[in-house]
């Protein structure tokens, strides 16, 4: 009686923990539970259950992080962690170090640090990745159930990208049947030029993306290049250094036919420039990336789809005999350095083309070129950046602003438009940019009513204006203009100082019903009667509020009205007073844990 008993309950207990089992086993697999190590760890410290499940997971979600500043006895305790748990991982991530020689961690100098952290890490990698051979012979159902097992028992990583601590013998510790992206940075070291790591990286043989990065301005020996043509199933390839020694390698390997979909190259060095490249045999490629100088008789693949060109890649006369034979090319991102408008109005003949992206880092290009704007053919997609133009302080005469803003005004296509604004001097003025808004006889600085020339553009979905801390460059009041772009659904606002007040914010948010994301730093909110409008922008996912906290009247409560604004993912600002973002985020309904941008 007394034993039968006591089968009778431990048959409930038994089958609750088999329950138990199954449900965990069932719910282990979600990344939602086993992306993050420090959930999983977590989780089993705490649960029996928990810690039971996890060496039956089949899933492979964990991505790690690994700090190669972070104290020595804890890589070795990752070492152990990894070789219990190396079926669960799926990436792992080594940022740049940033430790200098002279630095002392750990009790050792920058450098003695960096080579101990390095064999931990391929110490932690090759007893992960060990796993008993797999037995010569004919293949059998049995056999091969066997070698799926092993495989799924040991380490399964997809993705390695370290920004340090890279060696060869790192490489051949990687688990080559399921690695297939492989992202390097060489620092300081020569590694990439040794005959090891050519002879590593072809015994990836899985790898389909693949970046390799020597941040350093010396030249690179480029033995490793024609290795790469091993990789028969690489579609993705990256590649920055300073090739000015390798310019053969680099033509033999882009001149084989390379399953390559997409191509990154560049050349470190202003002065360092590609050699000739035929690119025909890439009939795969379908984008092209580089800020590097392409020389006059490049062959790009035709049936290119995408291709960004940096400020020192094409001169006025190459760009035509580079474009114009790309009649399937839909993308194109293009920073102009030159003066001339004809190369732009010759875009007109990619009849493909359906987005457009320009950039400028310099006011006499802008102003050269901004009549053949309005030319440009309408476009899906047409995107005009003006924000790194002038940053720096650069100041421009009217006449260059005019033709500017007249460019702008006249694109009414234009669906992106990021604008910083210059110091504008009027006539007799100069680049004298250390005057405050003066008139001396010399020179004057002139206010620039910008956003009252934007309102034709009814396709614009983005708009980033900047302004300057020193003083205001537009008009007061010229952001009310904006309220005739109903269609904005991004809208950024810096520095403006009185062209945007409160009376401004709240007009703006009335009429622009369709924004997601709204950035008013650095504004005269004064009051912030805005407040009670931006809170029926009920589409709004960020916002963005820098440097208001302490110019206006911002409260707790005059906080708490946005708190109807469900969608909202991300506050910017800062806490002062007796301003709370925990506590407006607990007052969100439905939100199950904060999100402050701090």
């Amino acid at each position: 009686m007394t034993i039968n008993a006591r089968m009778e309950r431990r048959q409930p207990q038994a089958a609750a923990a088999d329950g138990s089992m199954l449900a965990l086993s069932t719910a282990l697999p979600h990344p939602a539970l086993s992306t993050e190590p420090r959930m999983l760890c977590a989780a089993a410290r705490s649960c029996k259950a928990w810690r039971a499940a996890v060496p039956q997971c089949s899933a492979c979600n964990t991505a790690i992080t690994i700090s190669p500043g972070a104290l020595l006895p804890k890589l070795s305790s990752f070492t152990q962690w990894l070789v219990k748990h190396a079926h669960l991982v799926k990436n792992v991530r080594i940022p740049g170090s940033g430790l200098s020689a002279d630095w002392t961690v750990n009790g050792l100098q920058g450098d003695q640090h960096t080579a101990v952290a390095q064999q931990l890490l391929q110490l932690a990698l090759q007893l992960a990745a060990a796993r008993p051979p797999e037995a010569a012979g004919a293949a059998t159902p049995a056999a091969t159930a066997s070698a799926v097992e092993r495989r799924q028992s040991g380490l399964r990583l997809s993705s390695f990208s370290s920004g340090c601590l890279v060696a060869a013998d790192t490489l051949a510790a990687l688990p080559a049947h399921s690695l297939t992206r492989l992202d390097l940075e060489f620092q300081h070291s020569r590694d990439l030029e040794n005959e090891a790591m050519s002879a590593a990286l072809p015994q990836l043989s899985n790898l389909q993306e693949l970046s390799l990065t020597v941040d350093r301005l010396q030249p690179v020996a480029g033995s490793c290049l024609l290795a790469l043509v091993q990789l028969r199933r690489l579609t993705s390839l990256k590649l920055h250094a300073n090739w000015s020694n390798s310019a053969q390698q680099l033509q033999q390997l882009l001149a084989q036919p390379l399953p390559l979909q997409k191509l990154n190259i560049d050349c470190c060095g202003s002065s360092v420039q590609l050699p000739v490249l035929d690119m025909s045999a890439l009939s795969r490629l379908q984008g092209l990336t580089t800020h590097t100088r392409l020389p006059e008789g490049s062959v790009l693949p035709l049936q290119l789809t995408q291709l960004q060109l940096g400020k020192s890649a094409a001169t006025a006369g190459s760009l035509s005999m580079l474009l114009l034979p790309l009649q399937q090319l839909q993308r194109l991102t293009l920073t102009v350095s030159f003066e001339e408008p004809a190369p732009l109005l010759r875009l007109t003949q990619l009849s493909a083309l359906q987005h457009l992206a320009l950039t400028y880092t310099k006011d006499s290009c802008a102003a050269a070129t901004a009549a053949a704007w309005p030319q440009l053919p309408r476009l899906h997609d047409w995107s005009l950046r003006l924000d790194d133009l002038f940053l720096s302080g650069v100041a421009i005469s009217s006449q260059q602003m005019e033709a500017i803003l007249a460019g702008i005004a006249g694109s009414t296509s234009l669906t992106t438009l990021h604008l910083a604004v210059p110091t504008v001097f009027g006539e007799g003025g100069n680049n004298d940019d250390d005057d405050d808004d003066a008139d001396d006889g010399d020179h004057q600085v002139l206010r620039v009513a910008v956003c009252a020339r934007l309102t034709s553009l009814s396709s614009l979905r983005d708009l980033t204006i900047t302004g300057k801390h020193t003083r205001g460059m537009l008009e007061a009041g010229d952001a009310l203009a904006l309220t005739a772009l109903t269609g904005l659904t991004s809208l950024s606002l810096c520095n403006l100082d009185a062209a945007l007040g409160d009376l401004e914010a709240n007009a703006m948010a009335c009429n622009l019903t369709q924004l997601r994301d709204l950035d008013l730093t650095d504004a005269w909110l004064g009051d912030m009667v805005c407040l009670a409008a931006i809170a029926r922008l009920t589409q709004l996912t960020g916002l963005a509020l820098w440097f208001n906290t302490s110019s206006s009247d911002l409260t707790q409560q005059g906080l708490m009205m946005l708190t109807t604004l469900l969608r909202l993912q991300e506050l910017g600002l800062y806490e002062c007073g007796d301003i709370s973002l925990d506590a407006f985020w607990a007052a969100v309904p439905g939100r199950q844990l904060p999100q402050p941008v701090r």
